[in-house]
């Protein structure tokens, strides 16, 4: 069993525009760590197709391509999460008393 040093990832919603990312850190054998993908607009989760489908295959291990590849992607479906509507934003009202003592600590 070898450390595993980086992974190259490529994940998309099926439909939609593929990324790619690579993962550098430190995973010993038999061991697992979560990895956070980045997404840096949210038309990327948004496709003509009906069912949501998110994919991710690991491309490379350490540099190199895996031998084994019956275990380097995976799927899961997904529904769209409500978006806000940026032309009517989260408005918030605070409204002081002039009364500082009366705050907690």
């Amino acid at each position: 069993a070898t450390t595993i040093n980086s992974v190259e990832i490529e994940y998309n919603v099926i439909g939609g525009p593929v990324k790619n990312y690579t993962w550098n850190g430190v995973i010993e054998p038999m061991m697992s760590s979560e990895v956070i993908l980045p997404v840096a607009f949210p038309g990327f989760w948004y496709t003509t197709l009906t069912t949501k489908i998110f994919e991710a295959k690991i491309l490379k291990v350490n540099g190199v391509k895996d031998n084994y590849n019956e275990n380097d992607q995976a799927q899961t479906s997904f529904t769209l999460a409500k978006e806000m509507n940026f032309a009517d934003p989260l408005q918030i009202r605070l409204k002081t008393n002039l009364h500082g003592e009366q705050q907690k600590r």
